[in-house]
């Protein structure tokens, strides 16, 4: 239950990869399945792990771990991985990650200066922001999923 002093703003849905969270706004987070059936798509790009059919639409699920601009694969093809769908407007698109999503509280979160500079330029963060469980990169979903549809 919400304590009197919070506001529903100051919780962020995560999602952890390497030494930062990727924090994403409750508004956009649809849905999160584990074990979806992802089929691949010929033609498409690296970060694109291929489709599937959430609630009898075609949607294109895209590997965190590669979008973010790191090597592997890990375990997200493995059956711990989890399907987060996103949604802004008319877009929708579902982020595959290794871990567990979880919810974190920014009320006594700083703003921080952090080099992103091993992110990829199709994984836009609006803000990088410190807390107590560590650094939390606050992803721009309508800019990113508009970018990702347009093909930049």
């Amino acid at each position: 239950m919400m304590q009197a002093n919070e506001r529903p703003s100051d919780k962020v849905f995560c999602l952890p990869l390497g030494r930062f969270y990727y924090g994403i706004a409750l508004e956009c987070v649809a849905e999160t399945v584990q074990g979806v059936q992802i089929t691949p798509f010929p033609c498409l790009p690296d970060y694109y792990c291929g489709v599937c059919s959430h609630k009898g639409t075609v949607t294109p699920v895209i590997s965190l771990r590669r979008l973010a601009g790191q090597e592997g694969c890990g375990s997200e093809e493995g059956g711990r991985a989890v399907t987060v769908f996103l949604r802004h407007g008319d877009y929708l698109c579902g982020i595959l990650t290794e871990e567990k999503p979880v919810l974190l509280d920014l009320s006594a979160a700083r703003a921080v200066e952090e080099d992103c500079g091993e992110l990829s330029d199709r994984l836009l963060i609006r803000e990088v922001c410190a807390t107590e469980e560590g650094g939390i990169l606050l992803v721009d979903v309508p800019a990113t999923l508009e970018g990702l549809a347009a093909g930049q």
